[in-house]
């Protein structure tokens, strides 16, 4: 019975998101860092409108996921529109 119940709760924790996320999806990769400093650096410098914080956000969770599919640089089309709205050249 205890193990049924300590299986039970191991099955809920990795199941859920908030578990997970902090594990599994972490990325370390050196193109990552460099994106998200530029990104957040820019956003700092700039004094951008609401409307352009929140594409520049949209913009940036798109690249991420396009560079998680599997592209290997973030010389994608959303993620060069992104550092251009934060002035980034």
């Amino acid at each position: 019975m205890k193990l049924n119940l300590f299986v039970a709760i191991m099955l809920f924790c990795f199941s859920t998101t908030s578990f997970a996320e902090g594990l599994w999806t972490h990325s370390c990769d050196p193109k990552s860092v460099w994106f998200s400093e530029k990104i957040s650096s820019g956003i700092q410098t700039a004094s951008l409108d609401t409307e352009t914080l929140l594409k520049v956000d949209e913009l940036t969770v798109q690249c991420h996921y396009e560079v998680n599919l599997g592209l290997s640089t973030y010389e994608t089309a959303k993620c060069k529109k992104a550092l251009d709205l934060v002035g980034y050249n």
